[in-house]
């Protein structure tokens, strides 16, 4: 039996009759239902990127969130007709741009701006990452959206600084994937610290078709991680531990920044180096995350984010924000 608008902590009294062909039947005993959902308002949104330039990268890398987030475009990322929603898109040509150091291929820098916003790219409790893609390879291998804690040695073993979250394509296979690891009390022989370790791998073998945009949405929501393709729920798995990207200055879309980004930033220009064979081709339209689960269904319709752009009493963010708008072309 399917119930809907129910409300969230409230208990809701029911009692259920099978009837017969008159319309008769004994009740059941009464039973008293407190469902748990998610709750998702405007506040929860950390990021809102909205491509809608076909003439100027620089007027589509706004954040639309309260949180305001600065985005810079590395190695020529561009504009494109060839949209979802609105006018334009962001198109990652996959390029290499060797000039100047470090040589890198086209990328998005989307800084946590911790110092305003009060948040980085960790991923605690409930969350949401959404995103409307079009590959121009329907197997090629490459990441979309990766954030990684920096290290100063990025060929070193798993440590407190190894934790990260990617949403990436082996051919046909695509997976986002979490990397834990926190640090206990013990040692071992040597007297080095013993780290736990925790994995999430959610899968989904597939094609991503080249002539549409396919909407990919990653969930969690009560210690369980969703990930959906056009709203279809593909693969679930139980995930109770908090990935904390810590020291972190950027979320990287069209590549695999790797725990070596900051430092491969040879002359401290902002500019690092996406690992190769990592760089995404083709275009991105829509990109949101939140500190909250917008999906926990089996199934859902992707569709346009309808709830008002109001920044009031959200915290860490400029009065500025306070003046977006939702049009009808402000669609996630």
């Amino acid at each position: 039996i399917l119930v809907q608008d129910l409300v969230n902590d409230q208990p809701h009294i029911f009692r259920i009759a099978a009837v017969n062909c008159a319309g008769t039947g004994e009740f059941s005993t009464t039973g008293i239902l407190t469902p748990i959902g998610p709750s998702h308002t405007y506040c929860d949104i950390k990021l809102f990127m909205q491509p809608n330039s076909t003439t100027t990268p620089a007027d589509s890398l706004v954040d639309h969130s309260c949180r305001e987030k600065t985005i810079n475009e590395m190695a020529n990322v561009q504009v494109s007709t060839q949209s979802k929603f609105g006018l334009g898109s962001l198109y990652f040509n996959g390029v290499y741009d060797a000039l100047p150091t470090p040589g890198t291929y086209p990328h998005l820098q989307i800084n946590h701006n911790s110092g305003t916003t009060g948040d980085d790219w960790s991923l605690l409790g409930d969350f949401t990452i959404e995103m409307w893609v079009r590959p121009s390879s329907s197997t090629h291998s490459d990441t979309l959206i990766s954030a990684y804690t920096q290290s100063d040695d990025p060929e070193g073993g798993m440590d407190e600084n190894s934790n990260y979250w990617r949403l990436f394509r082996t051919s046909t296979v695509l997976t986002f994937r979490a990397i834990v690891s926190e640090s206990t009390d013990e040692t071992d022989e040597y007297g080095a610290p013993i780290f736990n370790y925790g994995t999430l791998n959610l899968n989904y073998t597939g094609v991503l078709p080249t002539g549409e945009y396919t909407n990919i949405a990653i969930s969690r929501f009560n210690n369980t991680a969703r990930l959906y393709i056009n709203g279809d729920l593909k693969d679930k798995k139980e995930f109770d531990k908090n990935v904390s990207i810590t020291g972190a200055g950027y979320l990287i879309v069209g590549g695999n920044q790797g725990p070596g980004y900051d430092i491969s930033d040879t002359f401290g220009i902002g500019r690092g180096a996406i690992q190769a064979g990592s760089e995404y081709v083709g275009y991105i339209d829509d990109i949101m995350i939140s500190d909250s689960a917008r999906f926990a269904r089996t199934n859902f319709v992707p569709e346009k984010y309808s709830n008002p752009a109001d920044c009031n009493d959200c915290g860490g963010y400029t009065t500025a924000s306070t003046l977006a708008s939702v049009s009808d072309e402000f669609i996630p």
